[in-house]
């Protein structure tokens, strides 16, 4: 009688054995393992390589991006730099399109490998910017005024991602653009009104006495084709002024006294 409780027994124990594997040797669970070592005070990164690789070996995209980050990069205790290793991790991740690794595998072909591969920086940078990623959008933009190796400089191209990017609040592409329609720059001819435009974005965004009293001399002066306004020049000139800006608050005193 004893032999017939022994296959139930031995069931039930295969079951439990097959439930804890199951969380043990789960992807996610690795992953997360591997995240608390990784933003763990002080970090352990030679633990939580251990536990990436393993999550990574089983198809684990962000495992994937994170060793992509961790031997591309020289900063991380305990692990070795290994490019050919960041770029394998990398591509694994970025063909299942984890997180943001196109743009990241972009940035890696354009900036980190040795010597770097722009034909392979531009198709993941383009994938990532088609899908939205406005640093992508930027960074394709920049490599749009590149030439050599059959690329020729495509300004129409340059204009196209960095206003996709500026749209999205990309504080970079703003700058470019404000100074492109400033001083006629990548084809765009000068364009005060629209440097004005985005120069107000990176103002919000920087909130920097600098752009404050740019936006305040456009309208001071009348620049190019936008209007004198002592009104608006006033507006953004305080806001110069509350920062220290010496130049903003001479120019208060000028609209002061200026005859009504």
């Amino acid at each position: 009688m004893k032999k017939l409780y022994v296959l139930p027994v031995l069931f039930i124990l295969i079951l439990s054995f097959s439930a804890e594997a199951r969380i043990i040797f789960d992807p996610e669970t690795l992953f997360q393992d591997g995240e608390k070592f990784f933003t763990a005070q002080p970090p352990d990164y030679p633990a939580a390589e251990k536990f990436y690789l393993e999550a990574a070996e089983a198809g684990h995209g962000m495992a994937q991006l994170r060793l992509g980050f961790m031997y591309a990069e020289d900063h991380f205790t305990g692990v070795a730099t290994d490019l050919t290793r960041a770029e394998y991790w990398f591509l694994k991740a970025a063909e299942q399109d984890a997180g943001d690794a196109r743009f990241r595998l972009g940035v890696f072909y354009r900036l980190t490998k040795t010597p770097p591969e722009p034909e392979k920086a531009r198709h993941w940078l383009r994938l990532a910017a088609e899908a939205g990623h406005s640093a992508a959008q930027y960074d394709l933009a920049m490599m749009c005024l590149e030439s050599g190796n059959g690329q020729s400089r495509d300004e129409a191209q340059w204009h196209n991602w960095m206003e996709k990017a500026a749209m999205q609040d990309n504080l970079h592409a703003a700058i470019a653009l404000s100074r492109a329609y400033q001083h006629g720059l990548n084809g765009l001819e000068k364009d005060a009104r629209k440097s004005v435009q985005w120069a107000a974005k990176a103002a919000e965004k920087t909130k920097s006495r600098l752009w404050f009293r740019r936006i305040g001399d456009a309208y001071f002066s009348g620049e190019g084709n936008l209007a004198a306004n002592p009104a608006l020049a006033k507006f953004w000139y305080e806001k110069a002024a509350k920062k220290g800006d010496e130049h903003a608050v001479r120019r208060l005193s000028e609209i002061q006294n200026l005859k009504p």
